[in-house]
């Protein structure tokens, strides 16, 4: 059974390109890419030598885990009642079939994924039925879902040489990304790609950088 913590999550957020975008929410293609390819990635912003560290001595890597190519991450921002959101700049809207359901981003904080035009945002609204819809193409895949789970962050240079850091756990440096990570093991060395079906009726999908012009 895979482990998950997810539940508390009210919102999961993907952002990306119209194009990737519209495939996630229409088709519900979720494209997976190994633990290898974010820790050999040049963009800071995307990649970390840290990725796939098991133990970590002095501020260093002293030991990676093994197969980090069948690792396959699928990373999303989350929201809940502890994520902080500033009094300015909040761009509010309703989700779903309701207006009495509403999401609140800061822009400031989504000003930093508008370097592309192209930028689009997925807000799932539903996190429990996008679990089961992930769980269930996995089963179908006949692929090993070992869990999603909201990331936890560590300081390098405090952390003991003895305590094993796992897939769900990054440097402190990127805490802001409030990230969560679904992981699944696949015996092949590229990336993978899961069908969930439409997502529409739990999500929504929204310009982002129209999003920002609209407040700022």
């Amino acid at each position: 059974m895979n482990t998950t913590n997810t539940a508390i999550c009210h919102f999961l957020v993907k952002i990306g390109k119209k194009e990737y975008m519209e495939k996630l929410i229409e088709n519900g293609e979720v494209y997976m890419n190994t633990t290898r390819y974010f820790r050999e990635h040049k963009n800071p912003e995307i990649g970390d030598e840290f990725e796939g560290a098991l133990y970590i001595k002095d501020g260093k890597v002293s030991e990676y885990r093994e197969n980090l190519d069948n690792e396959k991450l699928f990373c999303m921002w989350h929201i809940n009642d502890t994520t902080p959101v500033s009094e300015e700049l909040i761009y509010s809207y309703h989700v779903g079939e309701t207006d009495q359901v509403r999401v609140a981003f800061d822009l400031r904080k989504l000003s930093g994924f508008t370097d592309n035009e192209d930028s689009y945002m997925v807000v799932i609204y539903n996190v429990k039925e996008f679990n089961k819809r992930f769980s269930k193409a996995c089963e179908e895949l006949n692929v090993k879902f070992v869990g999603s789970r909201i990331v936890s962050y560590y300081d390098e240079l405090k952390v003991k040489p003895d305590r094993m850091i796992t897939p769900y756990m990054k440097r402190e440096k990127y805490k802001k990304q409030q990230e969560v990570r679904y992981l699944i093991l696949k015996d092949n060395n590229g990336p993978l790609t899961l069908s969930l079906g439409s997502l529409k009726d739990i999500a929504c999908i929204h310009d982002v950088n129209r999003m920002c012009l609209s407040v700022i």
